[in-house]
C-alpha cells in the first residue's frame, strides 16, 4: 500500500512553488475542516449516551503537560514551508498577518473537537479520538478525510524543502 501511495503522490512532489499547487492546500484545508466538523458533531451526539457525573479528568503533571505540548506543536507544524510561502506572496510584508490568520483557522478547527472530547469523555478519551467513538461510517469518513489531509499536507510541507 505504501508503494502505491508513494507512486500516486510522487507527481505532486514535482510541483515547484506554492503558487503551482495552491489547490492542494485548499483541498487539505477543506478535508480537515470537514473532518473537524464531523468529529465535533459525533462527539456531541455521543454525549447523550454518557453519564457526565461519571466522567473523571486526570491531573496535569509535568510529564503530561509536556507530552501534550509536543502533540500540539506537531499539530501546528508546517514551518518548513514558511520561507517559500513568503517568497511567492505578492506582498511579503503581510506574511505575519497571513501566519496569524492561518494559525487562528487551525485553532478554530481543532479546539472545538478536542475541548468537547475532553469534557465529555474525560480521562477515558484515547490518544486517537476516533478510537473513543463507536466504530461506524462517521469514523471511517473522518479517517479518510484526515488521510487526504496528511497526503496533501506532505506535498505542502515537503515541496519547499525539496
Amino acid at each position: 500500500m505504501a508503494l502505491i501511495v508513494g507512486c500516486v503522490m510522487t507527481p505532486f512532489t514535482w510541483l515547484g512553488t506554492p503558487k503551482e499547487f495552491w489547490g492542494i492546500a485548499a483541498i487539505a484545508t477543506l478535508a480537515t475542516a470537514t473532518a473537524s466538523i464531523n468529529l465535533f458533531v459525533s462527539v456531541m451526539l455521543q454525549s447523550g449516551d454518557i453519564d457526565v457525573s461519571d466522567v473523571t479528568h486526570s491531573n496535569v503533571t509535568v510529564t503530561t503537560f509536556f507530552t501534550t505540548y509536543g502533540t500540539m506543536c506537531f499539530a501546528y507544524n508546517g514551518h518548513a514551508c514558511f520561507p517559500s510561502d513568503q517568497s511567492v506572496m505578492k506582498d511579503p510584508k503581510k506574511f505575519g498577518k497571513a501566519l496569524i490568520i492561518g494559525y487562528l483557522i487551525v485553532l478554530l478547527m481543532y479546539t472545538p473537537s478536542s475541548a468537547a472530547a475532553y469534557f465529555i469523555y474525560g480521562s477515558r478519551v484515547e490518544p486517537n479520538i476516533l478510537n473513543t467513538l463507536p466504530k461506524g461510517a462517521t469514523t471511517t469518513i473522518i479517517s479518510f478525510l484526515m488521510t487526504a489531509h496528511i497526503l496533501f499536507g506532505i506535498v505542502i510541507v515537503v515541496n519547499p524543502v525539496s
